[in-house]
């Protein structure tokens, strides 16, 4: 029986505690995000190009979530609609103060789009600070595109065809 030599274990042990340092360090990272930018989701991924040209697809946005929720117009805003899976990235065209709940709510629009976002809300006439996800502080050219690929509907095409090829040189 042929046992692995005492280095080969220690270069092992090693590798292996680094990855766990990256994991850890990771995720650390995420945590101190989360707490600086007092928000569940500090950062998200442009998906569309309905923010062009300020944000491109594939960009990462860098999101704050304030306490007192104080949203004017000209800020951009992540929100998220009920029903909807996926976060929309818009500047807020208009404020309104809501008087019976005594809420700020907003009325949101693409910077490329041609018409305000009333369409997207689907059953309530405007949006409202409890919507909001984060209002947007800072962000990082298409480093996102590596989520979206992840993401996107032909993943499973381009695994099936990977599959494939690498089936063939076995």
């Amino acid at each position: 029986m042929k046992f692995a030599s005492p280095n080969g274990f220690r270069r092992s042990a090693v590798f292996g505690l680094d990855i766990a340092n990256a994991i850890v360090s990771a995720f650390m990272f995420w945590i101190i995000l989360c707490i600086l930018l007092n928000n569940s989701t500090p950062v998200v991924a442009v998906l569309s190009g309905s923010m062009e040209p300020g944000f491109s697809k594939g960009d990462i946005l860098i999101l704050y979530k304030s306490r007192i929720e104080l949203y004017g117009t000209g800020d951009i805003i992540v929100y998220q609609v009920p029903g909807d899976d996926i976060p929309i990235v818009h500047r807020v065209l208009e404020t309104y103060h809501e008087t019976t709940l005594g809420q700020l709510e907003f009325l949101t629009k693409g910077d490329a789009n041609l018409y305000d976002d009333t369409s997207l809300y689907k059953i309530i006439p405007h949006l409202s600070t409890h919507h909001v996800v984060g209002k947007v502080v800072g962000y990082v050219p298409y480093v996102g595109c590596v989520s979206i690929l992840a993401n996107s509907p032909w993943k499973n095409d381009l695994r099936e065809y990977l599959r494939q090829r690498l089936s063939r040189l076995y």
